[in-house]
């Protein structure tokens, strides 16, 4: 794990540590979801969904959704549509994770693959 301080790191760079470690951790699955459009000979399409989080997967002894937003520790705010979307899926019983650090997170991470 890293030992350094990594308060205040870019969110692309929290979400490749917790794409590599949290793949460590055993009955824990995550892939990175993007969101965007690309133009194709037949015209645009479009991938994801908006307000998604940034690392979606499966958790735990039954594969519980699991869900994680990466957020700048300073001033990094989920837009209105990152906040439906964790609504709907706390609301349906899935883990949604608002990641501001990496080691939180990933001590949240442990506790719910044992789950």
């Amino acid at each position: 794990m890293p030992t350094a301080d990594l308060t205040g790191m870019p969110e692309a760079v929290l979400q490749r540590l917790l794409l590599a470690h949290a793949n460590l951790l055993p009955r824990c699955r995550v892939w990175r979801a993007n969101v965007g459009a690309v133009k194709t000979p037949k015209g645009w399409l479009k991938f994801g969904r908006v307000g998604q989080a940034d690392i979606t997967g499966l958790i735990g002894l039954h594969g519980r959704r699991l869900e994680i937003e990466c957020k700048r520790l300073q001033g990094g705010k989920q837009s209105d549509e990152q906040r439906a979307f964790e609504l709907e899926i706390t609301n349906a019983g899935g883990l949604y994770i608002l990641a501001r650090d990496f080691e939180p997170t990933m001590e949240i991470l442990r506790k719910e693959c044992e789950r």
